[in-house]
């Protein structure tokens, strides 16, 4: 277990984080739970992806160049 102080910024209260235990995280959600208070990182939904879908331009890389038997050609070489 960790101990942690809070801080006020601006109106509100806040804790700072360990980097490593919300490495991959931007946001987290929070429930309160009788005293307890649990953070944990926020799960990206369908919606989220819809919503990044949306601001994509449409342009694709080109595909791999392929034989005439339209088997692909071995790039790594």
């Amino acid at each position: 277990m960790k101990i942690a102080k809070l801080f006020r910024t601006g109106g509100s209260m806040a804790v700072r984080l360990p980097k490593a235990w919300v490495r991959d995280a931007s946001e987290v959600v929070m429930e309160r739970t009788g005293d307890a208070i649990i953070i944990r990182p926020r799960k990206r939904t369908l919606q989220d992806l819809a919503r990044e879908c949306q601001n994509l331009d449409g342009r694709f890389p080109d595909p791999l160049p392929q034989t005439r038997s339209g088997a692909r050609v071995d790039l790594r070489s």
